[in-house]
C-alpha cells in the first residue's frame, strides 16, 4: 500500500467514525428534548 491509500483508507474510518458519533449526538440529543430515554436505558426517567 502506497502512503496516498493508506491516507484515503484512514480518512474513510475517520468519516465513519465521525458519522455515527453525530449520529449519537443527535439521539441523546432529541431524547433530552423530549424528555425520554436515549437508547434503552431509563435510568433518571422513572415517573413511579
Amino acid at each position: 500500500m502506497s502512503d496516498s491509500e493508506v491516507n484515503a483508507k484512514f480518512n474513510d474510518i475517520v468519516d465513519h467514525i465521525e458519522g455515527v458519533v453525530s449520529e449519537e449526538i443527535i439521539l441523546i440529543t432529541t431524547s433530552e428534548v423530549f424528555n425520554k430515554p436515549a437508547g434503552t436505558s431509563d435510568q433518571g426517567y422513572r415517573e413511579d
